[in-house]
């Protein structure tokens, strides 16, 4: 269940990233870092198990964006449709407690 909730917080950061981070800004402004590790192999499988619906070993936008959905309502925790700060917290708690497992 600890892979699960890691694999989840690196997804929710991932698409923070893709939506705000520098992804979205201009890639000349921001040097690369060089300290970036990409997703270990038991994260990469773990993730096509949860989100490979159809099982051809790819995600489509539509698989991406429906485990997406799944993740935000459970942080949507009064289901307003939208977060809130405290429901958003929920997100770092999660962070936190992987962090503080050492894995």
């Amino acid at each position: 269940m600890k892979q699960k909730s890691k694999l989840i917080v690196i997804i929710l950061l991932f698409g923070m990233l893709l939506t705000t981070g520098r992804f979205g800004q201009n890639r000349a402004a921001a040097p690369e870092r060089e300290d970036r590790q990409g997703l270990k192999e038991d994260d990469v499988n773990l993730l096509f198990f949860l989100m490979d619906r159809d099982k051809n070993c790819k995600i489509s936008k539509q698989e991406w964006m429906s485990f997406m959905s799944a993740e935000f309502d459970k942080l949507d925790t009064n289901k307003s449709g939208d977060l809130d700060p405290k429901e958003l917290a929920q997100l770092s708690l999660r962070r936190s407690n992987f962090s503080s497992t050492g894995k």
